[in-house]
């Protein structure tokens, strides 16, 4: 059964083919975060058409797929090295992006210094200008 043309499968082969990121790496990144039956073998099966991904794994592969994706757009015009799935998880997972921050080891309890908690990057409202 090969997948259609709207299918995630299809999508998440796109996308990684237009992003230049291996199925392999991807696979690295999908088990880093947890994500169940993604393996490698799992999504190059999906990606033939010889069987399809289970409906919470596709849709927990794309939601990983489009938030790398925006990752990429967010360095353009600079390239993001992609070839290290370890490297792009923890990329993911920096200060700089737009995930939530990990639950923090200290207390919640504010301190004198430290009223307020602090995010892990405000959110950038400013508007970029374009060259024209």
């Amino acid at each position: 059964m090969q997948p259609t043309a709207l299918s995630i499968e299809t999508k998440l082969k796109d996308g990684l083919k237009l992003r230049g990121l291996s199925s392999q790496e991807f696979a690295e990144v999908a088990k880093l975060e947890g994500i169940a039956n993604s393996s490698r073998a799992v999504l190059d099966k999906a990606f033939r058409g010889a069987q399809g991904l289970r409906n919470e794994t596709a849709l927990r592969l794309l939601a990983l797929f489009d938030e790398i994706e925006t990752m990429i757009l967010d360095f353009l015009p600079f390239p993001l090295d992609v070839s290290n799935g370890k490297r792009l998880h923890a990329s993911l997972a920096a200060p700089g992006c737009r995930r939530p921050c990990p639950p923090s080891k200290r207390s919640t309890v504010p301190s004198a210094r430290n009223r307020k908690p602090r995010a892990c990057r405000p959110e950038n409202t400013a508007q970029r200008s374009v060259p024209s």
